[in-house]
């Protein structure tokens, strides 16, 4: 009460504004009061302290007393809370207790869970593995059925595959077939267990490497895929008979990975002088190495590589070459090709390597050829087709890759098989991947079906190109009857060469639609093409062959007559004997026509196997009168065939053939003129109208890497000619080397200087320098530099020596007098006599005269063919003779012009007549 009483005479504020106190200044400030005393200060300090005092405990006394209440409060609920604790320490263990038995619960649920899961999973890898090799579900059970069979039987198939690729290599797919049935049969009856069948390609190869051969240029038909299994299957290294070439580029881009590391040192002939230094190189890194153009024999120095004769020291192999240890690597490969269609190996040779014949086929080259034909009149088709072929050989190989990968892991995989995750995931993956390769490969198919119905459409091109081919192959074989000299040889062509005018009668040829009438106009030109390129470098008594060869063949494929008709034709009734038939009842006909007549009588022609002739005997014997004067008739061939011609005009297909036919069998002298009118009627007339190519279209085909190579007859000398187009084509002189003894340095001189100059070099009787004539392919073909002006010449007789390399890259030319008087003059006016010539002199019987003297030189060379009957000495007239005649002439007459006098006939006929051509005369003709 008393602070309560005091306080407001305590109040001070420092602002005076607000300040409501009596005095201004504090009242208990202990400072002012000690100015009057210091009980006045101890008083003041006593107040304050009481003041102060009485403020706080105005302010914690309640705050006790709460406190006081709180505590009370609090030791009542702590009571409470210990009574609650020892409550809940009891519930806690109850939960506890009761939490354990959840865990125990839990774990006994997850365990069942888990084994659930496990056995879920167990479930589902097998449905996975029975639905991923559902597929393979059929195969599999068969030949887990048949699989100890077919192991039983392996040791025969196995033996009979193996002695197929060991032994008939060196034939061709007939004899093959032959060779590889006798070896079935003789291991069934030996009693080895084995199929009575096995097709051997199917064996050894699948479709995913076959398709990487063919993206490498291997033809597809069966002999070539053959031949490719060969040579990689065979332990020995492979030898190829290589007339065309195409496994030599085989090898080339199969091989190119690894020729293009040293192309210079994998390349190589057998005459190369580093040789073994490329031997050596090749074995020790690796790498591959071609040895091309192999004749009859191989450098003995290879004998050890091709027997293998492998040393072995520590790591390294070795092979001693001569007297030298060469390092040897197992990825080594040796090839060797031959370009020779037939050539004679020896046994020790063709003991030491795989011999193969590569020789193309007629559907090979008939698939290579369309080809060909597609890239160049629809590249777009082509290129669809190739890039179609790759993706089906990726995809094949793809599918291959899988189903492999599958097998090993299934092979590999440990315990049960449900369980592995990583097997569940390939498979799965595996699966996908076939159904996409497999839906790919399907339409593939369906693409390749459509490609190929527009290629068809041009398949007889490539069909008529094939035979044309192969008849010109076929000329190689020919034989001169009279002196046995293997004119065939130089007859020898490449199949680049055939190539070349198979592409210009695609580009000359008439450009037309549709598609079928385009097709026939390249096989005319085609045609045509072939038999003139061929025609200009057979001599006369071979052209009739191929004319009739190639008209033959081209009817046996089409399906027109047989290969018996061809036969018959050929041998007549030369397989007949005289004494086991019955009596030649008309005693007009020798027994050699009789028996022609038998064997024509029982003759079936054509495909449908028509007797044609069966009743001739009988219409003979009713109608004598009428073929008796068939028979004597002077051109039988142009008559009509008694009882016979209706039917024969009638049927439009065999009417000319069996018209050849009989004029072959009863009038075999007239065979010749009814072969050329059976042509006519086949083909077309331009294939028996006198042909002659002018020097200047050989000219104009060759180029200074492509010779002109001129095949002689007696008395036959192209160097005339040569000289007069080298005057209009500014080249004259032209170099000449007669070839012989000593000369082949000459020869090379002369053609190292043309190389540079752009000069025309002659070589003359090149029979006579064989040895530089088995240089100079090399010589043209890997020279670098040559001025585009360059030609090369040459002339040569007939012989087998002539290197098959350089006839098969030159033009071939003959220098024969052609078949027939009409021939002769034709041939005479294309080469001989220019316009030039006709115009030199103006005088109105020059023209004649020149005509003249053409038609003697023809009846002269003509008059050769009828032997002893036209000269009783086969006198060689030839192109001179008709030369020094026009010179004569053009002289006599020229200065008789010039002077104004007659031209004196009695001086050329004693120039022309007895002088030059009688001159020569030994005997009365």
């Amino acid at each position: 009460e008393t602070v309560e009483l005091l306080e407001p005479y305590l109040r001070h504020d420092e602002d005076p504004a607000k300040h409501w106190g009596p005095w201004e200044h504090k009242v208990c400030a202990p400072d002012i009061a000690e100015k009057a005393s210091g009980a006045a200060k101890g008083l003041c300090l006593f107040v304050a302290a009481m003041v102060q005092y009485q403020g706080a405990a105005k302010i914690v006394q309640p705050k006790l007393n709460a406190l006081k209440l709180a505590e009370a409060d609090l030791a009542k609920a702590m009571g409470q809370l210990n009574a609650a604790e020892a409550e809940l320490a009891k519930v806690m263990a109850e939960v506890a207790e009761l939490d354990a038995e959840l865990a125990k619960a839990q774990r006994t649920m997850k365990e069942l869970q888990d084994s659930a899961a496990a056995l879920q999973e167990k479930a589902d890898g097998a449905n996975k593995l029975l639905s991923g090799l559902s597929g393979e579900n059929a195969r599999w059970t068969e030949d887990s059925k048949n699989f100890a069979l077919r192991r039983k039987k392996l040791v025969g198939d196995v033996a009979c595959v193996c002695a197929f690729v060991i032994y008939c290599g060196p034939f061709n797919s007939e004899f093959r077939e032959r060779l590889y049935n006798d070896f079935l049969a003789d291991t069934q009856k030996r009693g080895v267990p084995g199929h009575p069948k096995v097709e051997q390609v199917g064996f050894l190869v699948d479709k995913g490497t076959m398709g990487e051969w063919a993206l490498e240029g291997l033809p597809s038909d069966e002999l070539s895929i053959q031949n490719a299994i060969m040579v990689t299957r065979s332990s020995r290294y492979p030898l190829m008979v290589d007339p065309q070439g195409q496994a030599n580029r085989w090898i080339k881009k199969r091989e190119q990975p690894r020729i293009s590391q040293n192309p210079g040192m994998c390349m190589t002939t057998l005459t190369a002088r580093n040789l073994k230094d490329q031997i050596e190189f090749t074995m020790g890194e690796g790498l591959c190495l071609v040895i091309e153009n192999v004749e009859n024999e191989v450098d003995p120095m290879l004998d050890p590589v091709l027997g293998k004769e492998i040393i072995k020291k520590g790591k390294n192999m070795y092979i001693n070459v001569s007297d030298q240890n060469m390092d040897y690597k197992e990825k080594f490969s040796l090839y060797m090709t031959s370009r020779l269609p037939n050539p004679h190996f020896s046994p020790e040779l063709s003991a030491k390597c795989t011999v193969i014949d590569f020789t193309v086929t007629m559907k090979g080259l008939e698939q290579q050829l369309l080809g060909r034909l597609i890239s160049m009149e629809q590249k777009s088709l082509e290129d669809t087709l190739a890039a179609l072929e790759e993706d089906v050989t990726n995809n094949t190989k793809a599918l291959q890759t899988l189903d492999q990968q599958l097998l090993e892991r299934l092979v590999n995989s440990q315990g049960d098989l449900t369980e592995d995750k990583e097997l569940m995931e390939v498979l799965a993956n595996t699966k996908a991947k076939s159904k996409e390769v497999a839906g790919k490969l399907a339409e593939a198919d369906e693409r390749k079906i459509e490609i190929n119905e527009k290629r068809e459409m041009f398949r007889p091109v490539a069909t008529r190109g094939s035979i044309m081919y192969f008849c010109m192959v076929d000329m190689t074989n020919v034989v001169n009857p009279i002196t046995a000299q293997p004119s065939g040889w130089m007859y020898n062509c490449s199949l680049l060469q055939f190539q070349e005018q198979f592409d210009i009668s695609i580009r000359n040829s008439e450009k037309c639609q549709p598609a079928s009438k385009r097709v026939e106009k390249i096989i005319h030109f085609l045609t045509y093409q072939v038999y003139r390129y061929t025609n200009r470098g057979l001599f006369e008594r071979d052209k009739m062959m191929f004319k009739l060869m190639a008209t033959m063949k081209i009817m046996v494929t089409s399906g027109q007559i047989t290969g018996a008709d061809t036969a018959v034709f050929l041998k007549a009734g030369s397989s007949l004997d005289i004494k086991a038939e019955k009596a030649n009842p008309f005693k007009w006909l020798s027994d050699k026509i009789w028996l022609n007549i038998l064997q024509l009588s029982r003759h079936t022609f054509g495909p449908d196997q028509m007797t044609f002739y069966r009743e001739i005997i009988d219409q003979m014997q009713r109608n004598q009168d009428a073929w008796r004067k068939w028979f004597d008739e002077n051109e039988p061939e142009a008559c009509p065939v008694p009882d016979y011609e209706d039917r024969l005009v009638m049927d439009r297909t065999l009417g000319p053939f069996m018209r050849l036919c009989v004029v072959r069998f009863v009038r075999e002298d007239r065979t010749g003129v009814a072969c050329s009118n059976f042509i006519e009627s086949m083909l077309d007339t331009r294939f028996s109208a006198p042909v002659t190519d002018a020097i200047v279209d050989i000219y104009e085909e060759s180029t200074n890497r492509k010779p002109i190579l001129y095949l002689l007859t007696a008395g036959s000398d192209p160097t005339f000619s040569i000289d007069e187009l080298a005057k209009k084509k500014k080249k004259y002189p032209t170099d000449k080397v007669s070839m012989g003894e000593g000369q082949e340095k000459v020869a090379r001189e002369k053609n190292n200087a043309a190389f540079l100059t752009g000069g025309w070099v002659i070589l003359q009787n090149s029979h006579l320098g064989i040895g530089y004539m088995n240089e100079l392919e090399d010589v043209i073909l890997k020279t670098q530099e040559i001025d585009e002006g360059f030609r090369l010449w040459i002339t040569c007789e007939i012989t087998s020596r002539f290197p098959i390399g350089l006839l098969q890259i030159a033009i071939k030319v003959t220098l024969e007098p052609p078949a027939g008087l009409k021939a002769g003059i034709y041939r005479t006016y294309s080469t001989m006599v220019s316009q030039e010539l006709l115009d030199q002199i103006d005088h109105e019987k020059w023209r004649t005269l020149v005509y003249t003297q053409a038609f003697l030189h023809s009846i002269v060379q003509e008059r050769r063919k009828f032997g002893p009957i036209g000269w009783c000495v086969p006198y060689e007239y030839n192109n001179s003779d008709l030369d020094a005649c026009l010179q004569f002439l053009q002289k006599h007459v020229g200065v008789t012009v010039l002077v104004g006098l007659p031209v004196s006939w009695i001086t050329v006929q004693y120039m022309v007549a007895e002088a030059q051509y009688g001159g020569g005369l030994t005997h009365d003709p």
